[in-house]
């Protein structure tokens, strides 16, 4: 039976753009795939030995293209903003490979082992509990839903069911319910009795109250999580959603050396990897006691640091206050009068000019990140810089025999 021109041509009008868009779809997803003829960077950029080798080779080439599709599935699974950090580590590891076969008579072999290496580790990372749980937990802020219908597929995980707990306490748009959160409770619990029983008994939940039992038990979970992410800290939209509950969870609990794997952190770069702060904090940490001088004061101070580094940077204004500019004067005249032993005139000199380019970045970055006017930013910079020095310079001086506050 045939068809007349009109039908033939209404068809044609219907289905010519649908072909074309699904053309453009495939072209766009599937190009460079079709290509074939090299690797999923631009080779004309190459820079390092291992860039350059795999543009050399078709088979070196293919396996580039293969990492690069498993980064892809990775990305899929994490929050927008994390995956250029994805990249970047994905850089490191290729300079990584040009280090490891530098010396290496035959390097293309090198290469493709180093390269099959990676690729059995991706592959793992894919199929890891933890490290999809750790993905899904740093799209809570912008897609808790789909973040919880991740989570759901783990009840093994105490990582994963620590995280539904979290969503039907706090995240009522993640569409978990508080029975379903409750189910998930009992798991991770269980899971940390028969794990480690001692912290769970240490920090005694049923004592907690309930609002503040999810945080404790990411707290444990986080500490217990082997696998390593290849993205940093999925959970740092916790300490600017809710500071205080956040800030006591994950930081120094124990006195003890396992307060030395807080997860405290920030998500994302802040004025503290601006390179000026970086020379400062150099300066500082050279002077710093020995471990063996401190025992277990140390790990509760640096997780007292922390947690003060995580407010300077979300909450300044904290930090403005008369106090806390004093407490930089009273640390510069620790420096240069009760702490001889540690700095000659040249050294403090190189630290004090330290201090105030360090206050300066901070000063920009505040306004540039938290909307600070620049007399309010400048007050701030300043109050963090003394709290930051002080508690540093008093610890130097006292030889790491300060108790926490």
């Amino acid at each position: 039976m045939g068809f007349s021109d009109e039908v033939r041509k209404c068809c044609l009008a219907v289905w010519l753009p649908c072909a074309l868009l699904v053309f453009a779809w495939l072209s766009f997803f599937t190009g460079p795939a079709f290509a074939a003829a090299g690797p999923s960077f631009d080779c004309a950029k190459a820079s390092i030995e291992a860039e350059k080798a795999i543009c050399a080779s078709d088979e070196l080439s293919q396996m580039d293209r293969q990492i690069a599709d498993l980064v892809a599935q990775m990305g899929a699974l994490v929050a927008p903003q994390k995956r250029p950090f994805m990249q970047e580590v994905e850089q490191e590891e290729r300079k990584s490979w040009s280090l490891g076969c530098a010396h290496v008579d035959d390097k293309p072999s090198c290469f493709r082992n180093a390269m099959q290496r990676h690729i059995v580790q991706l592959q793992a990372d894919l199929r890891d509990d933890d490290i999809l749980t750790m993905a899904a937990s740093s799209m809570i802020p912008s897609t808790p839903a789909k973040s919880a219908d991740i989570f759901r597929r783990y009840p093994g995980s105490a990582l994963a069911n620590s995280w539904l707990v979290y969503l039907a306490t706090h995240v009522p748009e993640a569409g978990v319910s508080p029975q379903e959160g409750e189910a998930a409770k009992a798991r991770a619990i269980a899971m940390f009795q028969e794990q480690t029983p001692g912290v769970l008994s240490m920090l005694d939940l049923p004592k907690r109250k309930p609002a503040d039992v999810p945080f404790f038990l990411l707290r444990i979970a986080l500490d217990q999580t082997n696998a390593e992410p290849i993205f940093s800290c999925p959970h740092g939209f916790m300490f600017e959603r809710d500071e205080g509950r956040a800030l006591i969870a994950f930081g120094g609990l124990f006195g003890s050396s396992m307060d030395g794997n807080d997860p405290v952190c920030q998500d994302g770069p802040t004025f503290m990897e601006l390179p000026a702060w970086q020379s400062l904090n150099d300066i500082l940490a050279a002077a710093l006691p020995d471990d063996a001088e401190t025992g277990s004061i140390r790990f509760a101070i640096y997780a007292d640091w922390a947690a003060d580094e995580v407010r300077a940077v979300n909450f300044p204004r904290q930090f403005d206050t008369r106090q806390h500019r004093r407490d930089k004067q009273r640390a510069i005249g620790l420096i240069r009068k009760q702490v001889p032993s540690v700095w000659d005139r040249s050294d403090v000199k190189t630290l004090l000019a330290a201090v105030e380019q360090g206050q300066s970045a901070a000063k920009k970055w505040l306004m540039q990140n938290r909307g600070l006017s620049a007399v309010e930013a400048s007050r701030c910079a300043e109050g963090i810089m003394g709290s930051y020095l002080a508690a540093r310079v008093e610890y130097i001086a006292a030889r790491g025999q300060v108790e926490p506050e």
